[in-house]
């Protein structure tokens, strides 16, 4: 950007021209706004960052960073960074309050209905930290944010909601010595009481839920530079693919659960699909002063933090191609703020979602 200004000589009426040049920094300072139209109005059109507007930064995914987690990953999308420890822990039955009647009504509704256990017992327990430093609005002191709590919930939601962790890996089961036939109805006792005399000899089990494992989800986000639930869920679901849990059963004689300290009796946790959650921001110029007579709009995938503050309009898909049968399946798409999307931008708000999936998908099947 440059600006000429015009000074009178001193010894004569002619006039002088000299030229000042604001770097692009002082340019983007100045008036970001500006500063992103100036790049999108090019042919073709471009980010600052030098992405075309449907381009999302290419991640970088490493699992497996910390030793004493059973699961973990570290994921990388342009300047965000996250972290992502799972810790499991035994929850017995006993300390579970209701858990009896929850039980009972998720095996009445089996076949109908989505188990829900994880979901009424609390068995998955996202946490989510921005480190002081991370962003210029995380100063040390301050209590954990309403942006934390929200990134937190909404991992939740995707988890439980989405079914991603199924209950019967996170169950311990105990098959408990039953004397006999406790279902036989008395009249079958006394048409058989000699037969029932042998039963009584031999020791039967019965499959009992004694307990289950708890996965806290540590998330710990690093840097934050725009779009952070998309790398936080992307870690998550990579942390929660390579978790491992130790082999648990119930000791009768202790009246507890004890975990086997062989890793062989170890097993992974089957994580259900391969959702992957895609942000976009719609760029609206004329909201801006200088820019009224801007008509035109600009869609843009994954937004850095520049980005994120020029834009009102925000669009969240969470998709999943896992399945060759079923195609793709949209698990969520939320729009919040403006009027400017409508159908047309929904379908390639879908389309270079299912790009993005095949690009994680490279990175998370093999794992």
């Amino acid at each position: 950007m440059a600006t000429t200004i015009q000074k009178p000589s001193a010894s004569s009426s002619s006039t002088t021209t000299t030229t000042t040049t604001f770097p692009a920094s002082v340019f983007r300072a100045l008036t970001p706004a500006a500063y992103l139209h100036a790049h999108l109005t090019h042919s073709p059109p471009i980010r600052p960052s030098t992405r075309a507007p449907s381009d999302f930064r290419p991640p970088v995914l490493n699992t497996n960073s910390l030793s004493h987690s059973a699961g973990s990953a570290v994921v990388r999308t342009g300047d965000t960074a996250v972290v992502v420890g799972v810790r499991p822990e035994i929850v017995g039955v006993k300390d579970i309050p209701g858990h009896a009647e929850i039980l009972k009504a998720s095996q009445e509704s089996a076949g109908e209905a989505q188990d829900d256990r994880v979901e009424k017992l609390g068995l998955v327990v996202p946490n989510v930290e921005l480190a002081t430093g991370c962003a210029g609005s995380q100063i040390p002191g301050t209590a954990p944010t309403r942006a934390a709590q929200r990134l937190a919930w909404r991992v939740r939601e995707g988890l439980v909601g989405g079914g991603v962790v199924d209950v019967e890996d996170l169950e311990i089961m105990w098959d408990r010595p039953v004397i006999g036939d406790e279902e036989s109805s008395e009249e079958e006792e006394e048409d058989g009481a000699m037969e029932m005399e042998e039963e009584n000899k031999k020791v039967k089990t019965r499959g009992e839920v004694v307990g289950y494992f708890v996965l806290y989800v540590d998330i710990l986000v690093i840097s934050l530079a725009g779009t952070p639930f998309d790398s936080i869920w992307a870690a998550t679901l990579a942390a929660l693919r390579t978790t491992v849990l130790p082999k648990a059963v119930y000791d009768p004689e202790l009246e507890m659960v004890v975990c086997s300290p062989l890793k062989e009796e170890a097993r992974r946790l089957n994580v259900k699909g391969m959702p992957i959650a895609c942000t976009f921001r719609v760029f609206e110029p004329s909201r801006f002063k200088g820019l009224k007579d801007e008509k035109k709009t600009w869609l843009l995938a994954d937004p850095d933090e520049m980005e994120e503050e020029l834009c009102s309009e925000e669009i969240s898909a969470v998709v999943d191609c896992s399945n060759a049968k079923l195609g793709t399946q949209i698990r969520k798409l939320e729009k919040t703020g403006g009027w400017v999307m409508g159908a047309e931008e929904m379908e390639q708000v879908i389309e270079s979602s299912e790009k993005r999936w095949a690009e994680w998908n490279g990175l998370l099947e093999e794992l």
